[in-house]
C-alpha cells in the first residue's frame, strides 16, 4: 500500500495525527445484515488492547474502583495489569504506548459476561470524567496504524453476529460502525470521509450513529 497516494482526512478527533490518511480498502469490507457491533461478545476484547501512556496512569489513579467492578476470576494486582513494555508510537497522544495483559479468561479487564470492567466503573465517576476505557477499544473494528485509518480485520469470519465481513453482503463499514468512526472522525470528519467515499465509488455514504455498544 503506498502512503503517499492515500486520501487524507483534516479535520478529525485525533489532533497529534494533523493529516489522518484513509485506507481505501475499508470502503470494500460489506457485512450482513445480522451483524450489528451492539450485539458484541467480547471476543476482541481477550488479546487486550495497546493503549496511550496518560490512559494507563488513569486507570491506575482508579484501582479500588476497578477493582470493586471485577469478578473474583479476574485478576485484581494492578501490577499486573499491563505489559509494561512501553514502545514509540505516534498513533497515540502521548508518542509512546503500553498493552494490557493477556490472563487466561482474555484481557485482564474482561468479566465473565464479556464486559470491560473498565466501562463499567467509568459509571460510578462523576460526569464527564475522562474515559478509563482506552480509545482503540471504543474505536474498534475502527482502527489507526501508522496513522491510516482503517478497518481491523482481526475478528476474522467467526462472530457473525458483530462485526465479520462476508462477501456479497448488504452492509458497508459506515452502516455497522457508525458509531466508531464518529468517535474517532467526529462530524466534520465525517462528512470528509463520505467526500472521500464518494470521490471512490461515485455514491452517498449514509452514515447512522448507533449507541454505544456494550462490549
Amino acid at each position: 500500500m503506498n502512503e503517499d497516494l492515500l486520501p487524507i482526512i483534516r479535520r478529525h478527533n485525533v489532533p497529534h495525527i494533523a493529516e489522518l490518511k484513509v485506507d481505501r480498502r475499508m470502503f470494500d469490507v460489506k457485512f450482513s445484515s445480522a451483524c450489528a457491533t451492539s450485539r458484541c461478545s467480547g471476543t476482541c476484547c481477550k488479546g487486550g488492547v495497546w493503549l496511550d501512556l496518560a490512559e494507563r496512569e488513569r486507570i491506575l489513579a482508579n484501582v479500588e474502583l476497578v477493582q470493586s467492578e471485577m469478578d473474583p476470576h479476574q485478576i485484581s494486582d494492578p501490577a499486573q495489569w499491563f505489559m509494561d513494555e512501553v514502545k514509540p508510537d505516534a498513533d497515540f497522544p502521548s508518542g509512546s504506548c503500553d498493552g494490557t495483559t493477556e490472563q487466561s479468561y482474555g484481557c485482564v479487564f474482561l468479566n465473565g459476561s464479556g464486559m470491560c470492567v473498565l466501562q463499567i466503573a467509568q459509571k460510578k465517576l462523576p460526569e464527564g470524567s475522562p474515559q478509563l476505557k482506552p480509545f482503540f477499544c471504543y474505536a474498534f473494528p475502527i482502527s489507526i496504524e501508522h496513522g491510516v485509518l482503517l478497518y481491523d480485520h482481526y475478528m476474522g469470519s467467526d462472530q457473525p453476529q458483530c462485526c465479520s465481513p462476508s462477501l456479497g453482503a448488504e452492509q458497508n463499514v459506515f452502516d455497522l460502525c457508525g458509531f466508531e468512526l464518529d468517535l474517532v472522525l467526529g462530524k466534520e470528519g465525517m462528512e470528509e470521509l463520505r467526500e472521500i467515499s464518494n470521490t471512490n465509488f461515485g455514491a452517498t455514504a449514509e452514515v447512522s450513529v448507533p449507541r454505544e455498544t456494550p462490549g
